[in-house]
C-alpha cells in the first residue's frame, strides 16, 4: 500500500526555495525585540515627525493623522539599532542614522552567534539592539559599558496608541 510519488519541476523547486527564504526572513522579523517609546509630536515634515520621548528627541515616520501635540508610540526594532563606543560614534550630521542615544549596557542575552544588548538610555528606558558575537568582542561590549545607539528615522515608526484612537465607549 505504497503511495505514489511526485516530482517537482525546476520552477516549483525555485518557488519553494524562495518561499523558504522569505519565511526565514519573516521569522527573523517576527521575533526581533522592539523598544516602544511613548512621546509627543513636536513637529511634522511630511511623513516624518519629531517626537519628544523620555530619553530624548526621535525623528520617525509617524502616522499621518498625528499632529503636533499628539501622543504617539515610537517603535524601534532591535535589528535596526547600531552600537558604537562613544569616541567612535559618528556625529548625527555625518550619518543617515541621525537618532542617537548614549547609554549604559544593562544586560546582554547571548545566543549561539548573536546577542540582544539592553542599553539603559535613561532611568526608565532600555533600548534593545541585536549584535553579532564578533561585535560583542570587537566593541568590548560588557555590562556597564558606555555605548552610543544609533538608528535611522526611516526605520523608526510612530503610531497613535489604540486607546487614543478609539472614541468614547458607546456600549452603555
Amino acid at each position: 500500500s505504497g503511495g505514489g510519488g511526485s516530482e517537482l519541476t525546476d520552477t516549483a523547486e525555485q518557488l519553494l526555495a524562495r518561499f523558504q527564504r522569505l519565511q526565514a526572513e519573516f521569522d527573523g522579523v517576527a521575533t526581533t525585540a522592539e523598544t516602544v517609546l511613548r512621546g509627543t509630536v513636536v513637529d511634522r515634515d511630511g511623513e516624518l515627525a519629531t517626537v519628544e520621548t523620555p530619553p530624548g528627541t526621535v525623528r520617525a515616520i509617524v502616522d499621518t493623522d498625528a499632529e503636533a501635540g499628539d501622543t504617539v508610540e515610537v517603535g524601534i526594532r532591535a535589528d535596526t539599532v547600531t552600537l558604537n563606543a562613544p569616541p567612535a560614534a559618528p556625529e548625527p550630521a555625518g550619518t543617515s542614522a541621525r537618532n542617537q542615544f548614549a547609554g549604559t549596557v544593562e544586560r546582554i542575552d547571548e545566543g549561539d552567534s548573536i546577542a540582544l544588548v539592553a542599553l539603559a538610555v535613561d532611568p526608565d528606558t532600555t533600548l534593545s539592539a541585536v549584535v553579532t558575537d564578533t561585535s560583542l568582542d570587537k566593541l568590548d561590549i560588557t555590562t556597564g559599558a558606555e555605548l552610543v545607539a544609533s538608528f535611522k528615522a526611516t526605520a523608526t515608526v510612530g503610531v497613535i496608541p489604540a486607546i487614543e484612537q478609539s472614541g468614547p465607549d458607546e456600549s452603555s
